[in-house]
């Protein structure tokens, strides 16, 4: 038989603070690292916990209420489909 997996947490209006590897940002709560792909710093979402660590997170935004200052609006149109490009919201000076 197999086990029950727990609920993992929906956290609301959480602000990105940074930008991390892989193309995935930052944010911070309650003492725990959330790392969240396809956002930038500035961004207020809503996460879905879908994996949780002792120290860390990994999440996605399921819903935006404030767009970041510095969001792009992404050149290609495959963005966000084929996985190549995951920092085309952020401009390149920000990236650096």
């Amino acid at each position: 038989m197999a086990r029950k997996k727990k609920a993992l947490p929906l956290l609301e209006k959480i602000k990105i603070t940074d930008v991390a590897a892989e193309g995935k940002a930052l944010a911070r709560v309650n003492e725990m690292v959330v790392f969240v792909p396809y956002v930038v710093p500035g961004d207020v979402v809503d996460l879905q916990i879908k994996r949780k660590k002792h120290h860390y997170a990994e999440a996605v935004a399921v819903r935006f209420h404030e767009y970041s200052s510095v969001r792009a609006v992404p050149f290609c149109q495959h963005y966000g489909v084929c996985g190549g490009c995951k920092w085309q919201v952020l401009p390149y000076e920000e990236q650096i």
